[in-house]
């Protein structure tokens, strides 16, 4: 069980719909790029880093550095801990 704080970081990443489309991004592809993500959302790469860091603060998601670049993917063991399996699979519905 996670405690009360990891909880709230959890929800509070959640909080913010860029950060969920982030979320898809980096689900539909198992692992990407920032490169790729700044790409797909049109976002600075500082916004970005910003948000990747509430992500990774929550650990919703993980980096793996490759030579000069960062790759992202989901930790789904976290979204397993607090959710339910329909609300995973809801949540990670490509709805565009």
């Amino acid at each position: 069980m996670k405690s009360l704080e990891e909880q709230v970081l959890i929800f509070k990443a959640l909080s913010e719909p860029l950060r969920i489309e982030l979320l898809r991004i980096i689900k539909s592809k198992e692992r990407v790029c920032v490169c790729e993500l700044t790409e797909k959302t049109g976002m600075s790469q500082s916004k970005l880093s910003y948000h990747l860091k509430m992500l990774l603060d929550a650990g919703l998601i993980s980096i793996h550095p490759e030579g000069k670049w960062n790759f992202y993917s989901i930790c789904i063991s976290s979204f397993q801990k607090i959710f339910t399996s329909d609300f995973i699979s809801e949540l990670f519905l490509n709805n565009s």
